[in-house]
C-alpha cells in the first residue's frame, strides 16, 4: 500500500472518530442526578454549595430609580447563591423556571451564567419573565452543561407557588416593582 493511502486511510479514521466523540459530547447526557433543596436551603451541588433564598414578584424592573422594563405577565426574581469552598469553581451555565406540563422559562436579561470561584461565594438576582397563567409549581432548574462529562447534575428548587395560592402571587405581582442595583455580589467564604 502506498504512502499516500495510508495516510488517506488514517485521515479518514481520524474524521470519523471526531465526528463521533462530536456527536457524543454534544447530546444531552441522561446520566444526571438532581438535587432537590426545599426554598432557603443550601444544598451540596458540583463540587460546592448552592441555593435559592428569596423569590419576588413584579411586573416592572428598576434599576438605579429607572423603570428598565415591563411585562403584562409576571417578572419573576430570585436570589441564588453558589458557594465553592474548595479548589473548584462552582458555576450554572443554564438557567430556567420549569412550570407545569412541559414549559420552560429561560433567564430573563441578565444573564444566566452564575458561579463562584474557589473559595467565593456568588449571589445574584436571577429574573424570569413568566406568564401568570402558567405560575402554579414552579420550580428552579440550574445546571453546569461542561462540554466533556460523563455526570451532569442539576439543581432544582419549588418556589412554592401552588394551585392553591398562584392567583394570590399573580394579583400580588400587578403593579410591584422589582429593584436589581447589583447585578452580582461575591465575597470571601471565610
Amino acid at each position: 500500500m502506498s504512502r499516500r493511502r495510508v495516510v488517506g486511510v488514517v485521515t479518514a479514521l481520524v474524521c470519523v472518530t471526531v465526528v463521533a466523540l462530536g456527536t457524543r459530547v454534544s447530546e444531552e447526557s441522561a446520566d444526571y442526578a438532581v438535587h432537590r433543596a426545599p426554598l432557603g436551603v443550601l444544598v451540596d451541588y458540583d463540587a460546592g454549595r448552592a441555593g435559592v433564598d428569596a423569590v419576588e414578584v413584579g411586573t416592572r424592573l428598576v434599576r438605579n430609580g429607572q423603570v428598565t422594563a415591563q411585562t403584562t405577565g409576571v417578572f419573576v426574581a430570585l436570589r441564588l447563591h453558589v458557594q465553592a469552598p474548595g479548589t473548584e469553581e462552582v458555576r450554572f451555565q443554564q438557567v430556567a423556571l420549569l412550570a407545569q406540563g412541559s414549559t420552560s422559562y429561560a433567564g430573563y436579561g441578565l444573564g444566566s451564567t452564575v458561579g463562584a470561584e474557589p473559595g467565593f461565594e456568588t449571589t445574584r438576582l436571577v429574573l424570569f419573565e413568566v406568564s401568570p397563567g402558567r405560575i402554579t409549581d414552579l420550580t428552579f432548574e440550574g445546571r453546569n452543561t461542561k462540554i466533556v462529562s460523563g455526570f451532569h447534575q442539576r439543581l432544582q428548587v419549588h418556589l412554592g407557588i401552588t394551585a392553591a395560592n398562584a392567583a394570590g402571587w399573580a394579583a400580588a405581582a400587578q403593579g410591584r416593582e422589582i429593584a436589581y442595583e447589583a447585578d452580582e455580589v461575591t465575597r470571601g467564604l471565610g
